[in-house]
């Protein structure tokens, strides 16, 4: 079956490279994994938000309606102004504004064929073009947060993943690095990050090194197809609590342990501290001794990896755990290493 031409969509130069950021964030590429393949992000885009975008115009058009009828107009005439303000003025945004435009093209495939078609006879029936529309709809995704973006790019999983957590079923599916290898888990939620930029699936999954039930966590963007399954172990109330603390301190980085982790800051590890805070752990406490502060955390050993590392010797060090000690070691002594190997190469 043959499908139209490209449809050619006309917007500002930051919603082009809104597009190609956000296709980029959520790894929606092409088979060489490093160029963006923008036809399947407006694809997705449009199966994922159209009836969302359908019934927030329907719903913001019935206000306007009824705020009208106050007014000395017939009803068609309230209509009119409503569809009037509604795609001049209330759906634009500052930027969309400017006068340099780009064209960005989509091109229909088997999944948006039919809504592009709907979109045609029962929504505008000829009242606007289709480009316009197209415009205003991904005006209207991009004005929402980030995490709210990413389940609308994939609805169809969220939803799925949600009804599964809520049914408490066991589901398998894999992951986009590795198409091949199968995780097999027990859904507990879906939660967005504290950055509020990624959504989570905080489950449980069988360790194959300890054979024990872990908490873990997987990036929404990152799942591929999901499966229901069987003869998993039921999470535990134990599990249950520690999925319950991954989620309040950060969905991103599973808690598997009660230990306690000690970084000493002096006051320029504090200042950094507060202020870098992107995948910042929150402290429970704070002792002071010989000048030096003393931050405890009630996080994964993981998170407060990724977060500490960022941080110079002379500004923090960390105290305990051993595990997490060795660790920083390891990776400051490999950093030293492989530039002590490296060759240097000037003027390349």
């Amino acid at each position: 079956m043959g499908y139209r031409e490209k449809i050619n969509i006309y917007v500002s130069v930051e919603i082009k490279d809104q597009i190609i950021t956000d296709a980029m964030r959520f790894e929606i590429l092409k088979r060489d994994n490093r160029t963006v393949n923008r036809n399947r992000f407006l694809s997705m885009l449009l199966c994922g938000y159209h009836d969302i975008y359908r019934d927030e115009n329907s719903k913001v058009r019935k206000s306007i309606v009824n705020t009208l009828s106050k007014c000395n107009l017939s009803e068609s005439k309230r209509s009119e102004i409503a569809e009037e303000i509604l795609k001049d003025d209330f759906l634009l945004s500052d930027y969309d504004k400017s006068s340099k435009t780009v064209a960005i093209s989509l091109k229909p495939t088997a999944d948006t064929e039919g809504i592009i078609s709907w979109i045609e006879k029962e929504e505008l029936a000829g009242r606007d073009s289709l480009s316009n529309y197209l415009r205003r709809m991904i005006l209207s995704f991009f004005r929402k947060p980030m995490w709210e973006r990413e389940r609308i790019l994939f609805q169809e999983k969220y939803q799925r993943i949600q009804d599964l957590c809520e049914e408490k079923c066991p589901i398998a599916f894999s992951l986009k690095k590795d198409s091949k290898q199968f995780h097999n888990v027990n859904p507990y939620k879906i939660a967005v990050g504290k950055d509020e930029m990624f959504n989570y699936l905080i489950c449980t999954e069988i360790n194959t090194k300890t054979n024990r039930q872990e908490v873990i966590s997987y990036r929404l963007s990152r799942i591929k197809t999901v499966k229901t399954t069987s003869n998993i172990p039921p999470i535990t109330k134990e599990l249950e609590k520690l999925c319950e603390r991954t989620i309040h301190t950060a969905p991103q980085y599973a808690i598997n342990s009660d230990v306690e982790i000690c970084v000493e800051l002096n006051d320029k590890g504090t200042e950094l501290y507060n202020r870098i805070y992107l995948g910042r752990p929150q402290y429970i406490r704070v002792q002071e001794h010989q000048g030096k502060h003393y931050y405890y955390f009630n996080c994964s050993e993981e998170q407060a990896f990724q977060y500490f590392r960022k941080f110079h010797a002379d500004t923090a060090i960390i105290c305990s755990p051993n595990s997490l000690v060795q660790r920083i070691k390891d990776f400051h002594q490999n950093v030293v290493s492989a530039y002590k190997e490296k060759e240097v190469v000037k003027n390349v």
